[in-house]
This record gives C-alpha cells, structure tokens and sequence, in this order.
C-alpha cells in the first residue's frame, strides 16, 4: 500500500522566506540605529527616499505607466504637511497624515484624467503636472515661501518626548 505523500508547494515555501525577509530587513535596520547612531539623520533619508522608489516602482513596474511627474505627489504631501503645522497644528503626526492626504488627493484628482493615455502622451502629461505645481508653489510665494521655501514653523515633540531639531532629527 503505497503512502501518500503531500507538498506544500513552492508557493508556501515563498511564503515562508518572504516573512523571513521581513524579520532580516527589520533586524538590519534597528542594528543601523544601535550601531550608527549619528548617521541616523543620513539613515531616515535613505528610508524616505525608498518609500519613494517603492512607490515608483508600483506605477512603473507593475502598472506600466512610466511617469516623469511622480516627485509631484511627494513634494505637495510635503508642503501640506509643512503648512499644516505652520498653521494649524505642530503634531507631526496629524502632518504625516495630511500630507499623506493631500499627495493622495493629489494623485487621485491628476489620475482621472492621466490614465486615459499611455506612452509618450502619459510621460508628457505627467512632467506637466509637476510644472503646474511647481508653478502654483512658486506664485504663492506669501503663503509657500515660493523659491526660498516653507520657513517660520515648529514641530511639536513627537508623542510628547522627542524633540525635532532644525533639520527633523529626533
């Protein structure tokens, strides 16, 4: 009487070193922290500028859709935040979710119409975004500090315990 034998498959062993990945990638970066602690300020930009790339590669890669304009979505979440804790709040995590928002907003409102084109039509459409709202920053110069950038505002301490300095280090 033969015993049968049953496999899991390939796909649960991906599965398996996926979150194995996971656990290794969040390993590395705690022993950044404790091992190089002034270069934490170098360490959050290489982590800003990933979530950046990860998002480029979700529209490029998997979508298809080469985009010049993705900087345009990052850039008004930033200024969103800064001017929402310039004017209304200082909690940066109320800014964290506005700028979220609005780069949200933002994408959502310039995909209605960028989606209905493709190839050299999409890549043109979306470097115009980003000029429209370069363009839009720079001649609201009273209120987003135009050129010289958005100056004259404090962020509270984050969970009430960590202080930001001039440059957003904690």
């Amino acid at each position: 009487m033969p015993i049968a034998s049953y496999s899991l498959g390939a796909g649960a062993n991906r599965a398996r070193f996926a979150w194995l990945g996971y656990v290794l990638a969040l390993a590395v970066m705690f022993a950044l922290y404790w091992f190089f602690p002034g270069s934490l300020l170098m360490l959050t930009h290489i982590a800003i500028m990933a979530i950046l790339v990860m998002s480029l590669d979700l529209v490029t890669g998997y979508a298809g859709l080469p985009t010049l304009g993705h900087a345009a979505m990052f850039g008004m979440g930033a200024y969103s935040a800064g001017l929402f804790a310039k004017h209304f709040s200082p909690d940066p995590l109320l800014g964290l979710l506005v700028g979220a928002g609005s780069g949200a907003l933002i994408a959502f409102i310039s995909g209605l119409f960028l989606v209905r084109y493709q190839g050299l039509a999409f890549l043109m459409l979306t470097i115009a975004v980003t000029l429209i709202l370069q363009s839009l920053a720079n001649s609201f110069q009273g209120i987003t500090g135009g050129d010289n950038g958005l100056t004259g505002y404090d962020i509270s301490p984050l969970l009430g315990q960590f202080n930001f300095d001039m440059f957003g280090v904690t």
